[in-house]
């Protein structure tokens, strides 16, 4: 099976797989110390880290590589006497300070200048370079002189081919061989133990986010004797409530097999959704519709204008529309796969240039048409869309255009109007009605199920706005200038309470996460945009 070591050096390019290689051979020929007691990591170099974050710990040698730079650190170094590690270790990955960097440089030995001395490859050259003479001495025995030039020039390439393969093939035969295989640094281990006994409290608690590395902090805090750095969560498992551990492939404490430990938690963080700022600008109408376009321009809609905006809310410039001007509120502004951005303005669908310009209008069959304003729009995974205004749901063709308005079979119906709509990273959908109820819907828009708050918990307000964070928290907006956290199935999580120093004093009318910086922008009622916290 092949270990870290070897992923480390497969990932490596020509020149640095030599610099491990120089390490390696410098090592054992010095004797410095025992092979197994070194570690080797992903380095990333934090130049605004302080030397003191470090803990001391400075890497015997360091290499920089195109695709990653990699540190060797000896065990002793890198571990306390019980098993932890003095700085944090997530996924075989190191952060270290500029200065700790510098530290190594100033070492007499460097990677570039480590002695290598390798026999067993002299060796594979100086035969090689006897079977050439030999090849040599025979063809002339055998009148080569008489040949022709091209066929010497032909054939002298072609032993000099096999002289710098049997050297190339004496390299990698001596580096992959029994005493030098990506294996060196491990040996069996038969006290090792299994991960449980180490890992005993499985619940985490509530945790801010689910991030691999507050995962894994909190279960060092919840079991102190777990060896964290041998552990690792397994990839993409770390989902709302749990995560699956397993012992890394390269651990030499716990047993390595392929079972895994389910841990479970509850993810909450407070802040998220709190007032960090108002942004200094102020609108002429309140700010309706977000989007950030693929290329970092902001996009926000209101009541007859569209606006390009600065990521930090400012405005850059006021859209001008050439071809269509008399417009009311713009509700909802989407970027599709193709790249096509659409507008949905009253009642009716737009296509937009990547300026916000308005540049002509979805002309809907005929008979079809929006019986009331358009409140939100959603692209589908087949190109299709799903539409709402107040009083129900409509499905779109993939070029926008009207196949029908829903119709809700055996009686259901929503219980109030409708202003929210959100397809979740998971890829389902609902929209909550300005009461409460959560809908499921279905590709085609109907109603699937439904349900109201659990535990008669209620919205202070009427919900009017959504949006779904790159945490997957999902945040709504009330008519009582209130922020709720939702689960991922629309339930309520809490209530976001924000601070008496910075009170939000409208209701949010739209919300978007920035993918630039992970910022929050909110419109509010009172024609401002707050910046929101994130984390």
């Amino acid at each position: 099976m092949k270990n870290r070591m070897q992923i480390f050096y497969n990932s490596m390019c020509h020149i640095c797989q030599n610099k491990f290689k120089k390490v390696v051979n410098y090592l054992k020929e010095n004797k410095v110390n025992d092979l197994k007691n070194l570690d080797l990591l992903i380095c990333e170099i934090d130049k605004n880290r302080t030397l003191e974050e470090d803990n001391g710990i400075v890497p015997f040698a360091l290499i920089f590589c195109k695709n990653s730079s990699y540190v060797f650190v000896w065990k002793k170094d890198l571990y306390h006497e019980e098993g932890t590690t003095k700085i944090k270790i997530v996924n075989d990955k190191i952060i270290l300070s500029q200065a700790t960097i510098d530290l190594i440089k100033q070492k007499k030995i460097k990677n570039d200048y480590l002695p290598i001395t390798n026999k067993i490859n002299e060796d594979a050259y100086k035969l090689a370079k006897h079977h050439f003479n030999q090849q040599i001495i025979i063809l002339n025995r055998h009148h080569l002189i008489q040949m022709s030039k091209l066929r010497q020039i032909i054939l002298i390439f072609g032993l000099v081919f096999l002289l710098l393969f049997a050297v190339v093939g004496g390299t990698l035969g001596w580096y992959f061989s029994t005493n030098h295989n990506p294996n060196y640094f491990k040996e069996p281990n038969n006290n090792r133990i299994s991960l449980s006994a180490d890992l005993v409290n499985v619940d985490l608690g509530t945790i801010k986010d689910n991030s691999l590395a507050t995962i894994l902090d909190t279960l060092q805090a919840k079991n102190t004797t777990l060896k964290i750095a041998e552990i690792e969560v397994v990839k993409d498992s770390n989902i709302e409530d749990k995560a699956n551990i397993k012992v890394k492939e390269t651990s030499e404490y716990y047993i390595v097999n392929n079972t895994s430990i389910e841990v479970r938690y509850y993810v909450f963080n407070p802040n998220i959704g709190t007032v960090n700022r108002k942004v200094n600008e102020k609108f002429a109408k309140p700010i309706t519709a977000f989007l950030e376009l693929d290329n970092g321009l902001i996009l926000a809609g209101s009541d007859n204008q569209i606006y390009q905006l600065k990521n930090d809310g400012i405005v850059k410039s006021p859209v001008a529309q050439d071809k269509f001007k008399n417009f009311t509120k713009v509700s909802s502004i989407i970027q599709l796969k193709n790249k096509t951005i659409l507008a949905t303005i009253d009642s009716t669908i737009y296509r937009l240039n990547e300026l916000g310009v308005i540049t002509e209008e979805v002309t809907q069959p005929v008979g079809r048409m929006f019986e009331n304003t358009i409140e939100k729009i959603v692209e589908l995974s087949n190109g299709e869309f799903l539409a709402i205004t107040k009083n129900g749901v409509y499905s779109l063709d993939s070029n926008a255009m009207i196949k029908n308005k829903v119709q809700q079979p055996n009686g259901k119906h929503f219980d109030s109007l409708l202003y929210t709509l959100l397809l979740t990273s998971k890829g389902d959908i609902f929209t909550i009605s300005f009461r409460g109820t959560i809908y499921y819907l279905n590709s085609d828009g109907i109603i699937q199920d439904e349900k109201g708050q659990p535990n008669g918990e209620k919205f202070d307000g009427g919900v009017q706005s959504i949006v779904q964070l790159a945490d997957n928290t999902i945040l709504v907006g009330t008519s009582n200038k209130f922020v709720y956290q939702l689960n991922s199935d629309g339930t309520i999580k809490a209530k976001v309470k924000q601070s008496n120093e910075k009170p939000l004093s409208g209701n949010i009318s739209a919300f978007i996460q920035l993918n630039f910086n992970k910022n929050i922008l909110a419109g509010t009622s009172d024609n401002v945009i707050y910046e929101l916290n994130s984390k």
